[in-house]
């Protein structure tokens, strides 16, 4: 284990420290270390319950930096790991500024391409996630869709897409693919 992946694990630990962006060994030691982003992407596939929820909110707060390897992450993992790592990316972009959400977009759709056509749903027990979801009966191309949407348009309602059964959402993520030039898998 690295210095770096220690220091990590030991802030991640620390009960004590609720704010990561107050803490004094985050704000000097991690923050600014690129390989901190992929060692915290590691924390939160490989662990579970606290550990994996904390490491999901010291990576939101790595905004831009965080945003191209949690995309990348997101192709080879399993459903499970998609909703998981669909939630810091969630996370991540509400923590940005406005005018930093369309290159976040634009950089998302080509990385997307693979989850936006993947219809699995997550295991019912939610309980090991790092983050909140707060429509666990969505599937991952759902999640996936509904980030690139708030992405484009913060103030773009989700609702009526919600009420959609399986096969309307199917129909709008297609609209959309077809409207992006996304490549098909």
């Amino acid at each position: 284990m690295s210095l770096l992946e220690s220091l990590i694990r030991r802030l991640l630990a620390d009960q004590k420290t609720v704010y990561f962006d107050r803490s004094p060994v985050f704000r000097d030691q991690i923050r600014d270390n690129p390989e901190a982003v992929p060692l915290l992407i590691k924390i939160i596939l490989r662990e579970a319950g606290e550990l994996a929820r904390r490491a999901g909110e010291m990576l939101s707060l790595f905004s831009q930096p965080a945003w191209k390897p949690l995309l990348a992450a997101l192709t080879p993992a399993a459903p499970d790991e998609r909703i998981l790592l669909l939630g810091v990316a969630w996370a991540v972009a509400q923590n940005s500024a406005l005018e930093q959400r369309p290159a976040m977009s634009a950089e998302a759709l080509p990385l997307l391409g693979t989850v936006l056509r993947d219809e699995a749903r997550p295991d019912p027990d939610t309980s090991n996630t790092p983050v909140e979801i707060e429509y666990p009966y969505l599937r991952v191309c759902d999640q996936a869709y509904l980030l690139l949407r708030f992405l484009e348009n913060p103030f773009f309602d989700e609702s009526i897409f919600r009420l959609f059964d399986d096969t309307n959402r199917n129909l709008e993520i297609q609209h959309y693919t077809g409207r992006k030039d996304l490549p098909v898998a």
